[in-house]
């Protein structure tokens, strides 16, 4: 024996019949708060047969003429559902002539859609089912026009482009140092950034880098200057200034550190492994020749009065100029 249904309205055969005949099981389902399987349960129980996808009968709402519904919700025939006047906003688009007439012109989609007031997407539907071909990226249909930087006439391939060539698109800039101008790296491909440069070529870049750092090492004059520097002004890791001189450093790729290229150039020669350079102030930055003295750890090896008379006799020999 089947257990009795929550909602005794579906052990009512007459009643579910007659809900049946106008509504959907769902809809029932929805009307007295259980699962759509548990109405098909009852409705074979009962011995009602299932419809499928055929529905009664039904009259129009909109014309009045009787039509097979495709569903239980359906109030208006296929005819008026998908009439043309109901469902067309903008009447411009079922004229075959002005949609062909607006798109051979030359104007585009969104040009079209702009003037009436819809969407792009709306005119391209139309013009599918009116069966107006759509012109693409072909150029065969654009008016030939202008490039708006070398102002040489071309055939563009859409109705946005501005320039005849990548190259054109690039551009030209002045050089930041000889004052020349000179075409810029088209992109490698179509709609990516041109990026800008300041030098026409490498030469003008070590030009400008070169006058961009001066008064790095310690002239005739006692200012620190770089000839043909390679590479900017640096800290290391102890805080003393690093700089790059060239082939004048004669090691580690002409990183030197500053203080002691200063003190170099000042005795004209290089330090000995026994010297080092000291700051007076203290700031490990200010590599001023007046801020700079030179100290030295060298000291006799023995204490034998004859070995430290001829280390002190070396020593002396070492600082003859001073």
């Amino acid at each position: 024996m089947s257990k009795p249904p929550m909602d005794g309205r579906l052990a009512d055969a007459d009643w579910l019949a007659a809900q049946y005949a106008y509504s959907s099981v769902r809809a029932i389902a929805k009307e007295i708060g259980c699962s759509t399987p548990t109405v098909r349960y009852w409705m074979r129980k009962h011995g009602i047969e299932s419809r499928g996808t055929e529905w009664s009968v039904k009259r129009c709402d909109s014309c009045g003429v009787e039509f097979d519904p495709n569903g239980p919700s359906q109030k208006r025939c296929d005819r008026c559902r998908y009439r043309a006047d109901n469902r067309l906003k903008f009447p411009q688009l079922r004229d075959e002539k002005w949609l062909r007439a607006k798109y051979d012109s030359g104007l585009s989609t969104i040009q079209i859609a702009e003037e009436i007031g819809c969407t792009p997407s709306n005119v391209q539907l139309w013009m599918r089912r009116l069966g107006i071909k759509a012109r693409g990226r072909w150029s065969g249909r654009w008016k030939a026009k202008r490039c708006e930087r070398c102002r040489r006439e071309y055939v563009p391939s859409g109705p946005s482009q501005r320039f005849c060539s990548m190259k054109c698109q690039a551009g030209q800039q002045e050089c930041e140092q000889c004052g020349e101008l000179f075409n810029l790296t088209p992109p490698s491909r179509r709609g990516s950034a041109v990026y800008p440069r300041k030098y026409c070529s490498a030469t003008c870049f070590k030009a400008s880098l070169s006058e961009r750092a001066t008064n790095r090492y310690v002239n005739q004059g006692g200012y620190v200057v770089i000839p043909d520097p390679t590479m900017h002004r640096s800290l290391n890791d102890t805080g003393y200034v690093r700089i790059n001189v060239g082939d004048r450093g004669g090691r580690n790729g002409g990183r030197v550190l500053e203080h002691r290229w200063v003190m170099e150039q000042h005795l004209g020669r290089k330090l000995f492994k026994h010297e080092n350079v000291h700051h007076i102030n203290g700031d490990k930055t200010d590599n001023r020749l007046e801020n700079l003295e030179l100290w030295t750890t060298s000291q006799p090896s023995g204490q034998r009065v004859e070995e430290k008379i001829a280390w002190a006799r070396a020593f002396l020999a070492q600082y003859d100029d001073l």
